[in-house]
């Protein structure tokens, strides 16, 4: 047996909708992120979850408090985003003027290339990775829910034998997939 990771992306953010890098920044969920919390603690089925983990932006534990009322939400640092460095807050055009020799570097190899201030995606994946074996070996054949971000959860799908490639795999807010971790 393996435990189950329901892994659910939080709700959308002023930032999303304007394309900004968030990142580590701690950014609110907005009226629609809101409302997509609400509409997922209406139809996820939570029966067999036995506890509930997410990572300590503002973004995620608000939208794990919405959509678990009825559960003690558990911070946990390693699921939090990646940090995007000099990008956060910033929005694609805004990156290209500012740091567009460090942007184009950066896309051509997000594995490990650190953005400068910020993390490459293989350091996210190793702590992520991480945090989600630590849950494994605490709770056994248990079924958790960790609301994250994107970016952890594109690191533990990177690990799943149908994996798309990095770029591709795009976790919409709200989104909700189910892993296995041995």
């Amino acid at each position: 047996m393996a435990t189950r990771l329901v892994l659910i992306r939080h709700g959308e953010t002023d930032w999303n909708v304007q394309k900004r890098y968030m990142g580590s920044t701690d950014v609110a969920l907005n009226g629609n992120g809101i409302a997509q919390a609400q509409d997922l603690a209406a139809r996820l089925d939570k029966r067999g979850i036995s506890a509930v983990y997410s990572s300590d932006s503002s973004r995620a534990c608000d939208f794990a408090r919405i959509v678990f009322p009825e559960f003690v939400i558990t911070k946990k640092t390693g699921f939090r985003e990646m940090n995007f460095g000099i990008f956060e807050g910033l929005t694609h055009e805004e990156i290209l003027v500012r740091h567009g020799q460090v942007y184009d570097t950066w896309l051509r190899d997000p594995f490990t290339v650190a953005i400068p201030g910020g993390e490459s995606f293989a350091a996210l994946a190793a702590r992520v990775r991480a945090a989600a074996g630590e849950l494994a070996a605490r709770h056994g054949n248990a079924v958790l829910a960790v609301v994250t971000h994107s970016g952890p959860i594109r690191a533990l799908l990177q690990d799943a034998p149908s994996a798309q490639d990095f770029w591709g795999m795009r976790p919409d807010n709200a989104s909700v997939y189910t892993i296995e971790v041995k």
